[in-house]
Order: structure tokens, then sequence, then C-alpha cells
């Protein structure tokens, strides 16, 4: 699984053109993989917990993650200018969990906390043969992180630059 995770972080930094740090005190990205939910919350509440505003909200988000018997959760830290600036993706890895799911969401965590977040129907952006991200996935992220994107544009032109640049990237 940490290939796996390392590859969809390199796929990503290639396409988006930004370094990602997984590691040390400028890491963006918690990613736990577990294989006994209540025993892990327990070691690394320390950590968790600060992607939650109270102890409450905390116990409940993995107190009904662990109850619906959930295979991936998501949950961001965000700033007061809605900026993401710490992300949390917590897989539940053990053997009755379908491997197929545990690597989506490894994926769709990844691209999440990167800001991409689409739907995802496999008939239209089918996974490559050697697995990783999908055209859709690498083309989002060459869109999000393209420096003609400018921040704090008003919505008409943010739409036609992406258009501009859906029609340039994609070719």
């Amino acid at each position: 699984l940490l290939g796996q995770f390392g590859r969809y972080i390199s796929e990503a930094q290639r396409a988006s053109g930004r370094s990602i740090f997984i590691f040390g005190k400028d890491a963006g990205f918690v990613v736990v993989f577990s294989q006994n939910t209540r025993q892990d919350v327990a070691n690394h509440a320390d950590v968790l917990s600060t992607f939650f505003d109270n102890t409450g909200t905390f116990q409940k988000f993995f107190g009904d993650y662990e109850n619906k018997k959930q295979t991936c959760a998501i949950r961001m830290k965000v700033g007061p200018t809605d900026q993401i600036y710490a992300f949390l993706l917590f897989l539940s890895v053990s053997q009755d969990r379908n491997p197929k799911r545990i690597d989506e969401c490894l994926r769709r965590g990844t691209l999440a906390g990167l800001g991409v977040v689409h739907a995802y129907d496999e008939a239209l952006d089918p996974p490559s043969e050697r697995g990783g991200l999908t055209k859709l996935d690498i083309l989002s992220l060459k869109v999000l992180y393209h420096p003609d994107l400018l921040v704090g544009a008003d919505t008409e032109q943010v739409s036609s630059e992406i258009a501009r640049l859906i029609g340039t990237l994609a070719k």
C-alpha cells in the first residue's frame, strides 16, 4: 500500500507541478493504514484529534466509522479562507476489506487532499492497465494547478479559463 500511495503522490506531483510533502514539518497529508480501528485511533489520538473541533466530534466520527465497517474516511483541516492546510486519510486494511476498495480510497483520498473531487465513472474514465491515476485525474490536477488560473478570479473568468485549459491540455 505504501508503494501505491507513493505512486499516486509521484503522479500527482508531476501532473500538478507541485511538491507534496508527506513527511516532516511541512507534511500536509496524514495517512493511517489501520488493522484495528479502535486501537489505532487510541494510539494516534494526539494527531487525529487535531482534525476535529472537539472531543465529541472526534469520538462520533470514528465511532460511526467503526460501526458502519467503512474502508475509508477523509477529513480536512480548513483555514479561515477555506484553504485546505492539512488532510487526513484513514484506511482500514484488515484482511476482510476489499483490496480494490482500499486502492480506490487511496487514489481518491490523494486527489481530494489536493482539491480534486469529482464523480468517478469507470466506463467514462477507465483506470490504466498499470493502475495509477486516470486520465481525468491527471487532467484535473493540471487544470487546477495551472499558473493561468488566478486566485480570486470571478466565476465567469475561471469558467472560460478552465474551458481553454481543458482544450489545450487534453490534447
